[in-house]
């Protein structure tokens, strides 16, 4: 009896952590930031709600809002997830992969903006930290002096992720941040990375019609 309340609890919090992985994917915080200026992103350049084509019209300090925005929602409500989850009794790497698709799903087809979002790349950016924060961490330096040198967000996302997936996948070690444990190499985050990829990369060429690298 015991047993199958703990199940049916785990089932009600997965359901919870599911719909919560949506909806944070759903805040596209260029739409959300343009709402200032009484503009639509949309409307603009690209059409893309990201930060290039945020940049393009508005300038960079706010377009570093809209990257760190997508990056920071996508990475915590992630680790929440995946932290709330790792103590139930049938935990897998499905589940990685639901909530990171979920989180997806919600920049692609935002519920609070008529379904109409975004490539993903920075909230898949944000999964890929969240995977291996401290591979980040190291890189982070090094990223700014790229994004400074080129300007362009889409090349800088998509280099950090192949760089903390190599960083995740190759070398064995392991590190706390209190109160997660991480030990590489994590082939359940590899492949979690692997189908995102494969998400974002869908949705990149269809919405720009083969083109790369437009965010």
């Amino acid at each position: 009896m015991r047993k199958k309340q703990e199940k049916h609890l785990e089932l009600f919090v997965f359901l919870i952590l599911s719909l919560a992985a949506y909806l944070s994917g759903s805040l596209v915080w260029a739409k959300i930031i343009t709402k200032f200026y009484k503009k639509d992103i949309t409307e603009f350049g690209t059409g893309n709600p990201g930060a290039a084509n945020f940049s393009r019209e508005f300038g960079a300090k706010g377009a570093i809002a809209v990257f760190a925005g997508d990056l920071f929602t996508s990475f915590s409500v992630f680790t929440i997830c995946i932290f709330a989850t790792t103590k139930f009794s049938n935990y897998g790497i499905i589940h990685q992969i639901i909530f990171a698709c979920l989180i997806l799903s919600g920049t692609f087809f935002p519920i609070f903006f008529r379904f109409k979002g975004g490539t993903g790349l920075a909230k898949f950016l944000g999964i890929s930290c969240a995977i291996n924060p401290l591979s980040f961490i190291f890189m982070f330096p090094f990223i700014l002096i790229i994004f400074f040198k080129t300007r362009n967000f889409a090349l800088l996302g998509t280099l950090l992720v192949i760089l903390i997936t190599l960083s995740s996948s190759i070398a064995n070690y392991k590190y706390s941040l209190f109160p997660l444990e991480y030990s590489y190499p994590d082939m359940d985050g590899l492949y979690t990375l692997i189908v995102c990829g494969l998400l974002v990369f869908t949705k990149g060429m269809h919405q720009y019609n083969g083109h790369l690298f437009y965010d």
